[in-house]
């Protein structure tokens, strides 16, 4: 039997392998944009072992009335909603879930939500939402021709048999995955920061998220949680600081996200971050990525980027073990630079801020972005590296597509190549 506390539960992620800098900030965006509407908010601390843990982020939340969930670090920000989720469900009618990198920049925000999910004919309510999909503007036939002919090409490469079943296998298994998303155009709300009721929100949940392509699945696949509002016959919807209900063929033109200078935005994250700091150019490629047709994956080089996967998977599990054994080595802060402030970069921010705590990230080093929309570490230029006095150890190259050409530039620039990992 349901008993119902209150209508609205607001989630946040508080992930223990972030910097806690960014729990700082979106409590203080709380506490400026603090809503006027009934409500709780609920803390989700995911991958903290003890309170002792915890014990700085209870002391950035003095004074503010809140809830605790604690989970384990299994799993992505989808499956510690859904957990939430399961312990929650029966006491309230909605749920607003904002996750790590969230940032409130409207007082109306829980307003502007809640209003408009308790519409009969609306499902899903977000802060942002996308036209992107993964597989671009191709057609099935396109994709499976394009593959077919990249297959032949690997079968007579002159590499070995093991290299070639290995490319061959990256290229059927992501075939597959493309197949469980609509071509462009494909609206979806993005999950940083949406609202929700919580029989809708555990109907979409299929399975176990482990891997950033089940959360993308989640997210913007024909069997995620867009589409599934919309096969109940429910509508999906963004909504800005105006106040204004945002239904998918007027998003590119919304000013929100990916759109103007998003100065329409409710709340933002990381994403949207980075679309802030970008270079005009890198902010028109995330712009056409989100509203206009793109071919990709049809062309030669899309599906030879596909066809190293597994190259490119064990050069990261190289690194990793790099950084393990620098973190094992050293009982002292080491220092290191990270080449690629993207995504990527963002991949190992967490993964050493989990794994290596001997390990100090300096600064990032990006040619598109002026900031890290991760964490406080600063942004340099290339040529930073020789024209400045920077201290560090080590330079890690996350990206993997530029790996080799990123390597030789270090070089050129006589560094050792003993400090790039």
């Amino acid at each position: 039997m349901k008993i119902i506390i209150k209508n609205n539960a607001v989630f946040y992620l508080a992930r223990h392998c972030n910097d806690i800098s960014q729990f700082k900030r979106f409590i203080y965006s709380y506490r400026e944009n603090k809503p006027s509407i009934d409500h709780d908010l609920i803390i989700i601390f995911k991958g903290f072992n003890n309170n002792t843990e915890k014990k700085d982020y209870i002391n950035i939340l003095y004074g503010i009335t809140h809830l605790q969930f604690n989970t384990n670090d299994h799993g992505l920000d989808i499956t510690a909603y859904i957990n939430a989720a399961n312990r929650y469900k029966d006491e309230y009618h909605f749920f607003c879930f904002l996750n790590s990198h969230s940032n409130i920049i409207s007082n109306n925000w829980l307003d502007s939500l809640y209003k408009n999910i308790n519409k009969t004919d609306i499902g899903l309510v977000g802060a942002t939402g996308s036209w992107q999909s993964l597989r671009g503007s191709s057609s099935s036939l396109s994709l499976i021709l394009t593959s077919l002919i990249y297959t032949f090409f690997i079968i007579f490469k002159t590499t070995k048999f093991k290299e070639k079943m290995d490319n061959i296998k990256d290229i059927k298994n992501l075939l597959l995955y493309l197949f469980n998303h609509n071509a462009f155009p494909n609206p979806h709300i993005r999950t940083n920061a949406f609202i929700i009721r919580p029989d809708h929100f555990l109907q979409a949940y299929q399975g176990n998220i482990i891997t950033k392509n089940d959360a993308y699945n989640f997210e913007s696949g024909k069997a995620g949680l867009s589409n599934h509002i919309i096969k109940l016959g429910l509508k999906i919807a963004i909504i800005g600081r105006d106040g204004i209900l945002k239904f998918p063929k007027d998003w590119p033109s919304s000013n929100i996200y990916m759109s103007g200078n998003q100065e329409n935005l409710l709340i933002s994250d990381n994403v949207t971050r980075q679309f802030q700091q970008a270079s005009s150019e890198f902010r028109a490629d995330l712009s056409n990525m989100a509203w206009k047709k793109s071919n990709i994956i049809r062309k030669f080089y899309h599906w030879r980027l596909i066809a190293n996967k597994s190259r490119y998977d064990l050069k990261i599990q190289k690194q990793q073990q790099a950084l393990l054994d620098i973190n094992k080595e050293h009982s002292s802060p080491t220092n290191i630079i990270i080449f690629g402030a993207g995504t990527l970069g963002h991949f190992f921010n967490e993964w050493i801020n989990k794994n290596c705590p001997n390990i100090k990230i300096m600064h990032y080093i990006d040619t598109n972005l002026n900031q890290s929309s991760y964490n406080d570490a600063p942004v340099l230029r290339p040529n930073s590296l020789i024209e400045n006095i920077i201290e560090y150890d080590y330079i890690l190259i996350s990206s993997n597509r530029y790996h080799d050409e990123i390597y030789k530039t270090i070089k050129k620039m006589n560094i050792s190549t003993s400090k790039i990992i």
